[in-house]
């Protein structure tokens, strides 16, 4: 894949380039994960690495959606509310990603994902429209 500035993941990048050095993981439109790797230069310079990756660990799209927001401390309830899912679902996710994680609680899984650079970049969710009120 190649990075270009009107492709897909270059507008997803450039909130993340003043972050310093830090390593995520995309998934591309057809469903191919990649490793991103970003290293802050000199000034507002940055080196952006890409590589396309196995699932790591295993976790699907969704879990790494909710491993993302659960490093980010996120409650399960906040969670469903945010993915629009019932709070059961985040439950039994978050109970397989700490199984494909081999960690025991949240606080391991967060330490990993932040150590291992699992965070996922994604677009921010769309909002649907308001409809406009009529009087």
């Amino acid at each position: 894949m190649t990075l270009r500035s009107d492709g897909p993941l270059w507008p997803l990048l450039l909130p993340l380039a003043p972050c310093g050095d830090n390593s995520y993981i995309w998934i591309g439109d057809q469903g191919s994960y990649h490793r991103i790797s970003i290293t802050r230069c000199i000034q507002n310079a940055a080196l952006v690495a890409e590589r396309e990756v196995l699932p790591p660990y295993g976790l699907t799209p969704r879990e790494l959606q909710i491993v993302t927001l659960l490093a980010d401390g996120i409650s399960n309830p906040e969670i469903a509310d945010h993915l629009v899912v019932s709070r059961r679902t985040v439950s039994t996710h978050v109970e397989h990603i700490l199984a494909k994680l081999r960690v025991s609680s949240r606080a391991e899984a967060a330490a990993l994902v932040s150590r291992e650079g699992l965070r996922l970049i994604q677009a921010a969710p769309r909002r649907l429209p308001v409809p406009s009120q009529r009087a």
